[in-house]
């Protein structure tokens, strides 16, 4: 019995799998099918939200449009700056941001080494010192997802 449970919900999922497409401007809000190509839904939740506080920004400062947008992110943030752009350019249609330009700027990820008072870059969240060998779980930098500008008129 479980398996056919587990064979029909499989089955209606697979009914109802996204449709790709590959170009920003087919992605359609009110449409049903959720329109996927290169952006997760991870990053294209979170450049919804980073469009709607620049967006927010720029009208508490008296502006009308926003040219530009610079973001902070993290070597282990979790995020793919790739599909960030994308998702840019599909949450972007049709506010106060169309048009604009998006920059990331890379922060590398960087560890604490206690013993020997000092920071040393690292690939993960544990990683060992490169001068005493003692392995540290200290990270300092590289989980950053920020907004560093907005750039508006």
């Amino acid at each position: 019995m479980f398996q056919h449970i587990l064979r029909h919900n499989l089955s209606s999922f697979a009914q109802k799998q996204p449709e790709i497409v590959n170009r920003a401007e087919w992605f359609d809000f009110r449409s049903p099918t959720v329109h996927v190509d290169i952006a997760s839904m991870h990053e294209l939740s979170i450049m919804t939200e980073a469009l709607r506080m620049a967006e927010d920004a720029a009208r508490s400062a008296g502006a009308t449009r926003v040219r530009k947008l610079r973001l902070r992110i993290g070597s282990l943030s979790g995020v793919v700056p790739d599909s960030l752009r994308f998702a840019f350019d599909v949450v972007c249609h049709g506010t106060m941001a169309e048009g604009a330009t998006l920059e990331i700027e890379a922060v590398p990820a960087a560890c604490w080494c206690p013993p020997c008072q000092a920071e040393f870059e690292c690939v993960d969240f544990f990683n060992e010192c490169p001068r005493c060998h003692n392995v540290s779980g200290e990270l300092r930098r590289g989980r950053e997802l920020d907004i560093a500008a907005v750039e508006t008129s």
